[in-house]
């Protein structure tokens, strides 16, 4: 008999601020691209998702540095 698999859930990182700017949300830090095949990806894609918001928040945090 085949085993029924669901995959584990991915949170959205999307915090209801949607302003695009530079082609990424301001608010989840996803690309337009990244937004749009989100609710049809992979637990897997979904994750691979996050890592790239992951790094770019790292890079907007070193280069946004206020002084």
């Amino acid at each position: 008999m085949k085993e029924d698999l669901q995959e584990p859930y991915v949170q959205t990182p999307c915090v209801r601020i949607c302003k695009i700017e530079d082609d990424v949300c301001i608010g989840c830090n996803r690309t337009l691209d990244e937004i749009r095949v989100w609710m049809g990806a992979s637990s897997e894609e979904k994750l691979a998702i996050l890592a790239e918001v992951a790094r770019r928040d790292e890079h907007r945090a070193v280069n946004n540095v206020n002084v």
